[in-house]
Parts: C-alpha cells; structure tokens; sequence
C-alpha cells in the first residue's frame, strides 16, 4: 500500500476491531451470566452497566492507546492528545455547554429518553451511587472519544485532509449507534459533524470530551430526577 494510506488504514483497522470487540462484550450472553452470578439483589442493572463501561474503558482507550503508542505514533498532538488551542477550546467549550445543558433540560423529561436513561434502571439512588456512575461515564467517554476523535479523527486526518478524515469519522460514528436505534444513529450524523469540526479547530479531542461528559451527565442527572418512580436517598 502507499506509505501515506497507512495511517488510515491503521486507524480504521483499530478503531473498528476496538469498538467491535467491546460492542459484542459488553452485549454478550456470557457477561449477563457473570454479572447475574455475582450481583447480589438489587444490584445487577449497576453491576452489567459498571461492566460494560469498564469495558469500554479497556477496548476503546487503553488497548488501543498503546497499540498506536507502540506501532504507529508516540507524539500526543498527532491523535488529539496535545493541548491545541487552549483558549479557543475553552471558550467553544463554554458555549456548547451551555447549550447542550438548556436542549437536555426540555429533552430529558420526554418519555422517550427515561425508557433509555438513565441506563441504570434502579429505583432508589445514593449519592455513592451517583458518583460511581458519573465517574465510570467519564472514564467511558474519554476512552470512547480518544478512539473516535482521536485515534481515527487525527490519524486519517494527517494523511487523507479534513474531508475524508470527517466523512470517514461520520460514518463510522453513525454506524456504531446503530444499536440504540434510528433516532440516535441519524443524530449522530449532525453531532459526528460538529465534534470532528470544533476538534480540528482546536487542535485536540478535549472540547468533544467535555461537550459529551457534559451531555451524557447533565442527562442522566436530569432523567433521574424526572423519572417518575426514580429518587435519590437522603443521606442517613
């Protein structure tokens, strides 16, 4: 192949093995029966949620951050790891957030969203409860956005420009949120667009990173507290 299509192929050929390993991983029969053998009462929806975070934690960050640290790159601003431009992305940031946090307040109360979310179906919630959860999602998206806006973002980018790199990047984004149905897989379309277009501007993944923490965590929030049977307990 030309030395200038490696990258990409690269990237494509471990963004996809990473993301497919962890999808039938996380949805296999074998970990349901894992975790319905060790979850005591009570405690399965956490444990399967939990499981499958720290799922993608390991496939779509940490494997192949270090199969990219070991075979293709070890320069952190040619996969989105850099700081770019800093002020630019916390001013971008700022504003997106903004947004996203008033869109999920009128989004989270339809009954749409609370058949999905929060994904851990639990009744009654303690604040230790709502830490873990909060922190596993961060972890989980860090992970899911190095691999996306990362990894295959920066990588193609380097080597194909910013059209292929996005169209690609679209694509692929697309496609994985098949899973959780239409409404989420065409959204994905317009957000995979923004989120490629603000990380190429600033030079880094950290703008995508927040902007879904900020998203995914202002909705579970928010889903809790107007599910109608879901509350949190008052500390003892």
């Amino acid at each position: 192949m030309p030395p200038d299509d490696q990258p990409t192929i690269f990237a494509l050929s471990t963004a996809l093995a990473g993301f497919l390993t962890y999808h039938f991983l996380a949805q296999s029969h074998g970990l349901r029966h894992w975790i319905r053998k060790r979850s005591a009462r009570g405690r399965l929806s956490p444990n399967r949620i939990f499981a499958q975070r720290l799922l993608g934690i390991l496939f779509l960050g940490l494997l192949p951050f270090g199969v990219t640290w070991l075979f293709q790159t070890r320069d952190p601003d040619l996969i989105g790891l850099g700081k770019g431009d800093l002020s630019q992305s916390l001013r971008a940031t700022a504003l997106l957030s903004v947004v996203i946090v008033l869109i999920t307040f009128f989004n989270a109360r339809k009954e749409s969203n609370l058949d999905m979310y929060p994904q851990i179906r639990v009744k009654e919630w303690s604040w230790r409860l709502v830490f873990w959860s909060s922190l596993t999602w961060t972890l989980y998206l860090l992970a899911y956005e190095f691999l996306f806006r990362g990894l295959l973002f920066f990588l193609v980018l380097h080597a194909e420009g910013f059209a292929v790199a996005t169209a690609i990047n679209v694509a692929v984004y697309a496609l994985a949120h098949l899973p959780k149905g239409e409404k989420e897989t065409l959204g994905a379309i317009p957000l995979g667009f923004v989120l490629c277009w603000f990380t190429f501007a600033t030079g880094s993944i950290w703008l995508a990173v927040t902007v879904h923490v900020v998203m995914a965590l202002s909705n579970e929030w928010l889903s809790i507290y107007y599910h109608p049977e879901m509350r949190i307990k008052k500390a003892a």
